[in-house]
Formats: C-alpha cells, structure tokens, sequence
C-alpha cells in the first residue's frame, strides 16, 4: 500500500466540551497519512482518479471540522 501524507494542515474549527471552550473558533492541526490500496506492481499515473486529490482530502476535513 502506498502511503499519502498531509502534514501540518491547519483548521479552523469550535470545538470543546464545555460552552465557553465553543464560543470562539479554535486552531487545530493535523497530521493525515492516507493509504492508497492495491498491489506494488499496479502502474501509477499523474491522473487523479488514478490517487489521492489533495485537494478534495482537505475539503473534507474542512468541512467536518
């Protein structure tokens, strides 16, 4: 499996338990690693649909936090 990472992608967000700690947005950071599935020996390409978009992973995560 090959191995994608995304480090230091920073997130703005409201989290927290308690109302106080969700008040005001709060930075996050993460650190992401994202397994591509299949064989060594498959051919890669440049295509997208052929990998992991960057782009679409931190839309994501964008949008969940």
């Amino acid at each position: 499996m090959d191995i994608i990472a995304i480090h230091d992608f920073r997130v703005e967000t409201q989290i927290g338990f308690y109302e106080w700690e969700r008040r005001l947005p709060q930075m996050i950071q993460l650190d992401l690693e994202l397994g591509i599935p299949g064989p060594h020996d498959t051919p890669r390409t440049d295509r997208l649909r052929d990998t992991i978009d960057y782009g679409a992973v931190v839309a994501c995560a964008r949008v969940a936090g």
